[in-house]
C-alpha cells in the first residue's frame, strides 16, 4: 500500500511541474487621431497553436485569456487602417 502511494504522490508531482503559466490581455483600441472606440477590431495572438484572436465590444475592450507567459506579439486589424 505504501508503494502505491509513493507512485501515485510521484505522478501527481509530475503534472503540477508541466502547468503552463497564462495571463490575460486587456486593453482599449482607439483612433490614433481621434481617440473614437474602434468597434469590431481583431485582437490576435500571433503565431498561436491553437489559434487565439478576439474582437473589440463598442467600448474598443478587448480581452484574450489563456496567453502564455512571456514575451508575445499581437496583430490588431480593422478593416480600412
Amino acid at each position: 500500500m505504501k508503494f502505491f502511494f509513493v507512485i501515485i504522490l510521484a505522478l501527481t508531482g509530475f503534472t503540477t511541474l508541466s502547468q503552463t503559466l497564462t495571463q490575460t490581455v486587456r486593453g482599449t483600441i482607439k483612433d490614433q487621431e481621434t481617440l473614437e472606440p474602434i468597434i469590431g477590431a481583431k485582437f490576435e495572438l500571433f503565431n498561436s497553436d491553437p489559434y487565439q484572436a478576439t474582437v473589440s465590444d463598442y467600448n474598443g475592450k478587448f480581452r484574450l485569456e489563456n496567453v502564455p507567459v512571456g514575451k508575445q506579439t499581437f496583430v490588431i486589424s480593422y478593416l480600412g487602417y
